[in-house]
């Protein structure tokens, strides 16, 4: 297992106005810059021993879930990754409240007032001070201050709702101000500025990296970045699987930018979601709208971006997720090609449902591909979408092998089997869902019928 490392534990030194952390792993080092609370974290994993093919490099960016920030999240398969020979780019590409190092303090409290009071500081600061990038409240600043007071007050009071459910239950309260802060800090940005963000750090961070190689010639791998061309693939789960699928999109979008280089030559995704405003109950939704946050009023949609999807795409879903489940993509029978996994435009196209083992505690839920949940508690993760205290099965025989797969073309991501870029032992997978049960409409059908009649019989009788 790897751990995430301390402050302590990493060089840092200034570079092109950069300030930059590096630390030194058996295989590979890490290079990291930015922060997470200014919107602009970046870790690149660089290995010491290129894996190489055709005379070409291996280049993945790896996008998270929504608000789960941290390489920690995904540590054991980055460091994996990075192992086999590959460069991986993991940007946090939401603004978040996460630490950037494992000793920094959290922001876990267990205070009400504390909770309270930094919710309305936020909302606060974010309304009043001058500072503030038009683009971080878009459209919120033409509501006046009655609405934008009344909107402060009702996120404070879902603030205080939140702390006394985590009091009741206390498995749910650990670290969970990080996520809550994330979440209201994204309701200001429009999804499409999460997407080029994650094209943009992957653009700056390859060119920087070559820099940085070029003043420092020693390095095994700096001859490498120059010599040689790359193969440039994108994997992301949940929010980020959407975003690995919309990056075509992005590319088609700014034909002016020299972005050639990071065209993807396959993509495949983790349980992603096929709109950003999935699991977001309606009228909250609606609220949001009517007070123009970006994330609301510029939904960003796979029906809008799958256009722009020529390229091999795979999508590795759990056929027990409940937070996207699987006929948000797929509606059964498959024949019938139902779904918004047709609306992609590409033909090159699969997607993969892994099923669930109860006797061997394997539930094929959100969260497969995640490695580490521990910075929450079980509790709170089981409810979104699945905790993990490291890599089981589904990593193991369903997520790495597909991906490692892909990257040496051995099998396309849309032609993925057992023993073809699966190793599956302990589940299986398959094609598409099974139909939905009619067996709850029928019961209610039935007793809606008998209440009929029981009306019309005391209408008669009496």
């Amino acid at each position: 297992m790897v751990e995430s490392s301390s402050k302590k534990d990493w060089n840092c030194f200034e570079f092109s106005g950069y300030q930059i952390y590096s630390k030194d792993e058996q295989d590979y080092t890490i290079y990291q810059t930015g922060s997470h609370k200014d919107g602009d974290y970046l870790r690149i994993y660089v290995p010491k021993n290129p894996y190489q093919e055709k005379g070409k490099l291996k280049v993945i960016t790896y996008l998270h879930g929504f608000a789960l920030c941290m390489p920690q999240f995904y540590e054991q398969h980055l460091s994996q990754l990075a192992t086999l020979g590959y460069y991986v780019f993991f940007p946090d590409y939401q603004k978040s409240d996460y630490p950037d190092f494992s000793d920094e303090p959290t922001s876990e409290k267990s205070d009400l007032s504390y909770w309270s009071l930094a919710t309305g500081t936020f909302f606060t600061g974010m309304i009043l001070r001058r500072d503030t990038n038009p683009t971080d409240i878009a459209e919120f600043k033409t509501k006046n201050n009655r609405q934008k007071i009344r909107l402060s007050l009702g996120l404070i009071i879902l603030i205080i709702f939140l702390r006394i459910y985590g009091f009741i239950k206390k498995e749910y309260a650990q670290n969970l101000l990080s996520m809550v802060f994330t979440v209201l800090s994204s309701l200001f940005y429009a999804p499409k500025d999460w997407l080029a963000f994650a094209v943009n750090s992957t653009v700056v961070g390859w060119g920087k990296l070559q820099e940085y190689c070029r003043q420092n010639p020693s390095d095994n791998h700096s001859k490498l970045l120059f010599e040689k061309d790359i193969d440039f693939y994108v994997f992301g789960h949940s929010l980020g699987g959407l975003l690995a699928l919309s990056w075509p999109y992005y590319l088609k979008q700014h034909p002016q930018q020299d972005l050639n280089l990071f065209t993807p030559k396959q993509i495949i995704t983790a349980d992603p979601a096929p709109t950003t405003n999935l699991g977001i109950p309606s009228i909250a939704f609606i609220i949001l709208k009517v007070f123009g946050f970006p994330f609301a009023t510029q939904p960003m949609t796979i029906e809008e971006t799958g256009k722009s999807l020529e390229i091999p795409v795979g999508i590795l879903h759990g056929i027990d997720d409940k937070i996207v489940k699987a006929t948000e993509w797929i509606i059964p029978p498959l024949e019938d090609q139902k779904g918004r996994f047709f609306t992609i435009h590409s033909s090159q196209k699969k997607i993969y449902f892994s099923e669930s083992n109860p006797e061997k505690n394997l539930k094929a839920d959100h969260n497969q591909s995640v490695t580490n949940t521990e910075y929450y508690g079980d509790g709170f993760m089981d409810n979104f979408g699945g905790a993990k205290d490291g890599p089981d099965a589904y990593n193991y025989q369903y997520i790495w092998p597909a991906l490692q797969a892909v990257v040496t073309d051995q099998v396309p991501v849309n032609q993925l089997a057992n023993k073809k870029g699966f190793d599956l032992k302990d589940f299986g997978v398959v094609d598409e869902p099974n139909p939905p049960s009619n067996i709850k409409r029928i019961i209610l059908g039935i007793l809606g019928v008998l209440g009929l009649l029981g009306v019309g019989y005391l209408m008669i009788n009496y």
